[in-house]
């Protein structure tokens, strides 16, 4: 198979790769030179290999860094958005994980999804044969069903709390007419007038601290529900991701959480900074250095809000808690 394989693609001629339907692996100590050439022959062959060039141009980025981004354009003509698109793509979706009889853009529109999300609607696209439009209204009225149970399924939150940290699904609008972007969002998501309406206040005691996680596009309206739940926003804490994403201006590699506060709470500020370093885990999943620094700076009871996880001294309330526990 591997001869026939290497006879099929031999128009590339490219040493110390291999092709398949699936994907191309290029091994270490790749020539600058060598990158450029096959970044133009794989081109050519168009868009019936987009997986080729995702897998090319990621590893031109892994490998060579600022050298490969100008030559990127240079030698593919592709917008730097499509580009970086291909790249997520395929950092998203490995080879061995990649169906031969599904196309690359339905591939794409799973790309945002957590791998176990992945697997379970490729299976359906197979057994189904759906197209790129049957997919998207599947995922679609999949998620408004969610947003529904989500609603729904948040249980009773008993008591009052000194912290509260909350990382609300914020409601994307995702650009369904470009194909190498990301269709849907991997959990359901809620309207921020109704994130803003959620009786926050009510499990908030009168001196307390709110941690609200919120991205650039919704910076604004994570401070109008900060201001709805009763709270006064005071500083930003800013996470550094150990790993470099998507952007329409510029690639996003930071995520923010607002410290906010009603009354006057204590904190024990030593050395914390608006700085956090930690490092990328499961899609929406908050590193553990960030809740090592709200124990040791945030004494008293503790809520978080939409968790994902269950944390000892805390109590989680959310939709999936337990998903990652």
């Amino acid at each position: 198979m591997a001869t026939e394989l290497a006879k099929s693609y031999s128009f590339l001629d490219v040493p110390g790769c291999r092709f398949s339907k699936v994907g191309l692996e290029i091994e270490p100590g790749f020539a600058f030179d060598h990158w450029e050439r096959l970044t133009e022959k794989l081109v050519e062959v168009g868009s019936a290999h987009q997986w080729w060039i995702g897998d090319v141009l990621r590893y031109g980025e892994r490998e060579y860094g600022e050298l490969s981004s100008q030559a990127m354009k240079e030698r593919t003509g592709y917008e730097p958005q499509t580009i970086m698109n291909f790249i997520w793509v395929a950092g998203r979706i490995e080879i061995s994980r990649r169906r031969e009889n599904v196309p690359w853009s339905l591939h794409a529109e799973l790309a945002s999804f957590d791998v176990l999300e992945q697997e379970r609607w490729l299976k359906r696209i197979v057994k189904e044969n759906l197209t790129q439009k049957e997919l998207r209204n599947a995922i679609r009225l999949s998620g408004i069903a969610e947003q529904i149970a989500l609603i729904e399924a948040l249980p009773p939150i008993e008591g009052k709390f000194r912290v509260i940290v909350a990382d609300p699904p914020w409601k994307y609008s995702n650009r369904a007419e470009d194909e190498t972007h990301r269709a849907a969002n991997p959990y359901p998501s809620m309207e921020t007038d109704d994130i803003a309406a959620l009786p926050i206040a009510d499990h908030s005691l009168d001196d307390a601290i709110l941690w609200l996680w919120t991205t650039n596009a919704f910076m604004v309206e994570a401070h109008l529900v900060a201001e709805a739940w009763g709270f006064t926003v005071k500083t930003i804490l800013t996470w550094k991701k150990s790993k470099i994403g998507l952007g329409d201006w510029l690639r996003g590699i930071t995520e923010h959480c607002l410290l906010a506060v009603r009354g006057k709470p204590v904190v024990n500020l030593t050395n914390q900074t608006t700085h956090l370093q930690g490092p990328l885990r499961e899609h929406s999943r908050k590193p553990i250095e960030f809740y090592q620094m709200v124990e040791t700076l945030c004494p008293g009871t503790k809520l978080e809000l939409f968790s994902r996880e269950t944390r000892p001294g805390w109590t989680c309330s959310g939709a999936e808690v337990g998903k990652f526990s």
